[in-house]
């Protein structure tokens, strides 16, 4: 039985998306679950999975087409099974009837055999078959080194190596995400987005901008009190950026008008606190959201950060895990940044910079000792916030980070 790939709603917001990549050609053999073809909307990028194991019959949207939510973008039918082509969509989705990339039939021809390709055919191991199309391999193009002819992992990588090997020496891009001098890189959607929402955000928001440094002492004694009982009960591991996220939110609580946003002349200040964290991948920064973070154990908000990383780098995240964000924290304590400062991720009032965490000399309790001190930027909305309350912000939040134990207890 024929069976749609459809365009998914990721989102509540999503009304349409765009066909990027298509990992098979028609009459190729694809098992349930596999990655048939990639999509891209306003904010992310995501991979689709074939809904059953058969032939990918018809590809109805090309790459680079567009197609409205809920619409097939492609036809699935099972092995020996023949296709009906009367079951392909009588016409494009609406609105997108002269859209580049939409493919809509001429003719009718019923009961169509669907032929297998030699892709297809080829004797092949399971994990050779995901190495191949996760190194974008021609399996027709590799050969076996087994007497049998099947195409086993240690070949693909052969192959893999080989075809590496050859693009060095062309002097051509080494790969996808790849960057040399002289290169030309397409801008992707998602990074047209990024430069649209900062250049309005940095042109239309005055920012106004506050710094501190925390002593991360007793963050790092809290860290290693909680962190084995957190990973035995939940199987995560507590990182810093989960306990800044919760003092971030403890102190949203007694500022709530940086939970607001400006709608319509008006400051709303909405309900939930939830947080976002900015994320750098390949194809550029993604901001997930934890909801509710105030109302929320540090076990918890690990488990939900845990997750949305997870799913960003596998690109499952859903547009509604993208939305509803309130505040905005990013870290990038991983790189030897001492301090940055972040624009403001529209229509937030707020967003925190934390820099890497050091051993510095300081004054202590009057004689100079080292401790280990952490840079946080805070950049504001002047429209919502004055310069009185955004220090009293940062400096309440400076508070909550160098005694942390207290927020455990609320």
């Amino acid at each position: 039985m024929a069976e749609n790939v459809i365009m998914p709603k990721l989102g509540m917001t999503m009304k349409q998306g765009k066909v990027t990549k298509w990992h098979y050609k028609e009459g190729d053999r694809v098992e349930a679950g596999d990655v048939i073809a990639e999509i891209e909307t306003d904010k992310i990028n995501y991979e689709i999975e074939a809904p059953i194991s058969g032939i990918l019959a018809r590809v109805l949207v090309r790459e680079e087409g567009v197609a409205a939510v809920g619409e097939a973008i492609g036809i699935m039918v099972e092995e020996g099974e023949t296709f009906d082509e009367s079951a392909i969509p009588a016409s494009t989705p609406e609105g997108h009837g002269d859209k580049e990339g939409v493919v809509t039939p001429v003719e009718k021809q019923v009961d169509t055999p669907v032929e297998m390709t030699s892709a297809a055919r080829i004797k092949i191991t399971p994990v050779a078959r995901k190495i191949a199309k996760e190194k974008g391999i021609d399996i027709s193009k590799i050969r076996s080194t087994r007497p049998d002819g099947r195409i086993r992992k240690e070949d693909v990588l052969a192959a893999a190596e080989a075809a590496e090997k050859k693009v060095v020496s062309d002097k051509e891009p080494a790969g996808e995400g790849e960057v040399q001098l002289g290169a030309t890189i397409p801008l992707t959607r998602m990074r047209e987005i990024i430069g649209q929402r900062l250049t309005a955000s940095s042109r239309d928001v005055p920012h106004v901008y506050f710094a501190c440094e925390v002593d991360g002492t007793q963050m790092i004694q809290l860290r290693k009190t909680v962190i084995d009982a957190i990973e035995s009960t939940t199987g995560v591991r507590l990182s810093f950026n989960d306990i800044i996220v919760r003092a971030v939110a403890t102190t949203i609580e007694k500022y709530p008008l940086f939970n607001g946003v400006i709608e319509d002349r008006e400051i709303k200040i909405e309900k939930e606190i939830n947080i976002g964290l900015a994320m750098a991948l390949e194809e550029g920064l993604i901001v997930p959201v934890i909801r509710n973070v105030n109302k929320k154990t540090l076990g918890q908000i690990a488990t939900d950060r845990n997750e949305l990383m997870q799913k960003a780098r596998t690109k499952k995240l859903t547009l509604d895990e993208l939305e509803g964000g309130t505040f905005t924290v990013s870290n990038l304590g991983q790189f030897n940044i001492d301090f940055f400062t972040s624009i403001i991720n529209p229509p937030e009032t707020g967003i925190l910079s934390v820099a890497k965490m050091k051993d510095r000399p300081v004054v202590f309790e009057g004689e100079v000792a080292i401790r280990p001190i952490l840079y946080l930027g805070l950049s504001a909305d002047h429209r919502v916030v004055d310069g009185a309350m955004a220090a009293a912000f940062i400096q309440d939040l400076q508070q909550t980070l160098e005694n942390p134990y207290r927020m455990c207890l609320v």
